[in-house]
């Protein structure tokens, strides 16, 4: 009896242990299965990783190159602008000096415009009109002192000549000699009015001498 149950019991054993390496087995198997999909998946992934790997890499190189390419004409174009800004300020500081050139000489050409018509109401010169002309135009010049020397006295006269023509007025100077060394200087004038007058250059005191229509 205690042999069956011996034996019964080592069958139940051996059953149980059999059952139970097949149920492993099959787990084993399942997970084995499992593990080799994960592993066919990542492996997979691991393509597709890598190929996108290889794909970001030689786009970041080709906009690196890109980059590099960009860095090249910005800084160029900084040169560039670097350049154009040295030649604005040229051009504004030479433009300023031009500007203030033509300022200059359009000032001295106003000056030399109002000379100019000053001078054209002068040149050429004029006989004066009348006696009265004659005689306001000597009240308007100094006074010169009286001499007896010859030689200052013709240049008192030469003086008021000179002065005559700067104001656009023509008269002449004469010098005569009264004998015994002795020179008389006067001026005189041909007048528009067809009279003619004489003066001492040191007086404004004026002499009637003729009619030049019956000279």
């Amino acid at each position: 009896m205690r042999n069956k149950v011996a034996a019964i019991i080592t069958i139940f054993l051996l059953t149980l242990t059999l059952l139970t390496g097949v149920v492993v087995h099959t787990q084993t198997s399942k997970l084995l299965t499992k593990t080799e999909e994960r592993l066919t998946t990542t492996e997979k992934e691991l393509q597709v990783t890598q190929a996108s790997k290889v794909y970001t890499e030689t786009k970041l190189k080709r906009l690196e190159e890109e980059l590099d390419t960009v860095t090249d004409n910005l800084s160029i174009s900084l040169s560039r602008v670097s350049n154009l800004e040295s030649t604005n300020y040229h051009l504004e500081s030479t433009n300023y000096q031009l500007t203030q050139k033509v300022d200059r000489l359009n000032s001295e050409a106003a000056q030399i415009s109002s000379e100019l018509a000053k001078l054209r109401t002068k040149y050429p010169p004029r006989r004066f009109r009348d006696a009265s002309e004659l005689e306001d135009w000597l009240s308007e010049q100094p006074n010169t002192p009286v001499s007896s020397d010859a030689i200052l006295w013709l240049s008192h006269g030469l003086e008021l000549q000179e002065k005559a023509a700067e104001d656009g007025y023509i008269i002449s100077v004469e010098l005569s000699s009264t004998g015994n060394n002795l020179y008389v200087t006067y001026c005189s004038a041909a007048l528009q009015d067809n009279s003619y007058y004489f003066w001492d250059p040191e007086t404004d005191e004026i002499y009637y001498w003729l009619d030049t229509r019956h000279f």
